[in-house]
């Protein structure tokens, strides 16, 4: 049996919070994008226990490679095939929107410099549209 080399994934997560929701991008170094996924939603669980925050199921996984990131190391991307709809945000502040995106039904696999959206129960907030952010009142 031949032992896989452990890769570096960067893991975007969104959260509910009341006022502006949160998305998280934690760094996590796994065997394979299946692992760091676990690693990385035990971790959001207790995150939001913690925080007073709603894990809202969505894990995108972003791999890195086999390299320890550095300075400058792309630690996530999102291409998207739409324009995110217009955001009037002071320029002090910080504001995200919510993307959406389709994922294959077949396994999910990554290369260096690719993301990938890993399909998780979906909580009703999300299914009903509520995961709109406004624009921050001030900054974190």
């Amino acid at each position: 049996m031949t032992r896989r080399a452990s890769k570096w994934y960067a893991v975007r997560c969104a959260f509910r919070r009341t006022g502006p929701n949160e998305e998280r991008i934690t760094l996590w170094h796994a065997a394979d994008l299946g692992a760091a996924i676990a690693l990385v939603e035990a971790e959001a669980s207790e995150y939001a226990e913690a925080t007073g925050v709603t894990y809202l199921g969505l894990a995108q996984a972003y791999e890195i490679g086999e390299e320890q990131p550095g300075p400058g190391t792309e630690v996530f991307s999102l291409l998207r095939d739409s324009a995110p709809p217009p955001v009037n945000v002071p320029a002090a502040t910080c504001s995200s929107t919510r993307t959406s995106d389709s994922s294959s039904s077949g396994p999910a696999t990554t290369t260096p410099g690719t993301t990938a959206t890993v399909p998780t129960p979906v909580p009703e907030a999300a299914r009903t549209g509520q995961l709109d952010s406004q624009p921050a009142a001030s900054s974190r």
